[in-house]
């Protein structure tokens, strides 16, 4: 027996294996330093090749304190099914001459292991980064494309992946990625490269499944979802974001108390939940992994949870675009003076 590998659209597996079922993806927690904007940023691009981002969690820690209140309790509260610390390394044996007519000291606990201790879980450690997380726990996007068929099949769908982006230096970095994703996948490639054996080869260019645009973003309309000014005039119906493309093969559905219910034709019913806002610094790892856990928890949610940059509420055409992106689900929100939610 051996440990299952990634496969592909069009793989298939040898020899036996063990096959674990669930009846949803693994949900994995992710701490992350709380200075290291860059991990964090490695970890919304690969996170959106897996599932949309739709699953997994982001919890800020201290190299020196470990994780604070109340990022602890809301662990607890989501109940991961993995905890993966990003960002250390893996404790190493002590390798020191012990003194054994001095004083005895205890060694102190790597900071993985005080964090354990803490949350009463096992907690382990992946020095590869967040694109190591594929290897055990998460599906690539390519085997969602694989699910929903022929359809976004280019070059004669109608249908196209649309990914916005800013400059890795823009202040919007984050949150653009956090919200939209990425198809960087170079790293993500060299690290199940690097993991599995030299006969299998990944091709993660999602191109070959769906048409993909990538465009320049960083406006407060494109954070509040509105995308109408880079779509040069085409259907909107037709571009797709990547978590609304892995909502088209996702089997999972999600619940909550919505607002409003309306059961339309053909029986189907209609929901919609009260719009979540979260403002803070865009260079900040906390309010990153707040916004995070909501989007991973509301991923159902329409409209979807927004992440704008405090200083942005100065700008008097930010609460008319929060407005305007509200009013793209009338009338059970944008017309009914449902205001949304400031965490």
């Amino acid at each position: 027996m051996s440990r299952t590998q990634a496969l592909l659209p069009d793989d298939y597996a040898n020899g036996v294996r063990v096959v674990e079922t669930t009846l949803r993806p693994v949900r994995q927690a992710c701490l992350i330093p709380e200075n290291d904007l860059n991990l964090a940023a490695r970890f919304a691009e690969s996170r959106s090749l897996a599932w949309g981002g739709h699953v997994g969690f982001v919890f800020p820690y201290s190299r020196s304190e470990g994780m604070r209140e109340p990022w602890r309790r809301l662990l607890d509260q989501l109940d991961p099914d993995q905890v993966l610390a990003l960002g250390m390394p893996r404790p190493q044996g002590s390798s020191s001459v012990v003194n054994m007519h001095g004083p005895q000291i205890k060694p102190s606990k790597p900071i993985v292991d005080r964090i354990g201790d803490e949350l009463g879980r096992l907690v382990y450690t992946e020095e590869e980064g967040p694109e190591g997380l594929f290897v055990n726990g998460s599906t690539l996007i390519h085997s969602i494309l694989d699910a929903v068929g022929p359809n976004f099949k280019p070059p004669d769908s109608e249908y196209y992946a649309i990914v916005p982006r800013a400059a890795r230096r823009s202040p919007v970095y984050l949150p653009i990625v956090a919200r939209y994703g990425s198809v960087s996948y170079e790293t993500l490639d060299e690290v199940l490269s690097e993991r599995h054996s030299p006969r299998y080869r990944f091709n993660l260019d999602i191109s070959e499944h769906i048409e993909v645009r990538e465009v320049g973003a960083g406006t407060i309309a494109e954070l509040t979802g509105d995308l109408s000014s880079i779509l040069d005039g085409e259907d909107p119906e037709h571009a797709l974001t990547l978590p609304e493309l892995s909502l088209r093969g996702m089997k999972i559905r999600g619940s909550g108390n919505p607002l409003f219910s309306k059961r339309g034709a053909g029986g189907h019913e209609k929901r919609r939940y009260p719009p979540i806002v979260v403002t803070g610094a865009p260079d900040s790892v906390a309010d990153f992994a707040l916004f995070w856990n909501l989007r991973s928890e509301h991923y159902f949610a329409k409209p979807f949870p927004l992440w704008l940059p405090l200083d942005s509420l100065e700008d008097p055409e930010t609460p008319k675009a929060i407005q305007a992106a509200l009013k793209r689900f009338s009338p059970f929100v944008g017309e009914t003076g449902i205001w949304p939610r400031y965490v």
